[in-house]
């Protein structure tokens, strides 16, 4: 369960695990497009603050505790890009 913010769905998307997504509505970021989207990559649910309801929510969290996706988890796909810009400069010092 996470909000719709750029670090954080990258995270879900790299980690390769459901999400239940709240997209905060702010005019300067675009939670609620992040989170429509995030669906192409992970199964999700997006649930907006104007649609959320403890019925809804608790239906959605019970879905995703059932799932048998929960259970055949992916490795992340990729490192941090601070990770992976670390690997390749050591392997760039040590194969010169």
């Amino acid at each position: 369960v996470c909000f719709g913010g750029y670090n954080t769905i990258n995270e879900v998307i790299a980690a390769g695990v459901p999400a239940i997504v709240l997209p905060s509505r702010t005019r300067t970021d675009d939670q609620i497009q992040r989170a429509s989207e995030v669906k192409k990559f992970v199964t999700s649910e997006l649930i907006t603050a104007r649609t959320l309801t403890i019925e809804k929510f608790s239906r959605k969290i019970k879905k995703f505790l059932n799932s048998k996706q929960l259970l055949k988890r992916k490795p992340p796909r990729h490192q941090s890009g601070a990770q992976l810009a670390a690997e390749k400069i050591r392997k760039l010092i040590t194969t010169t």
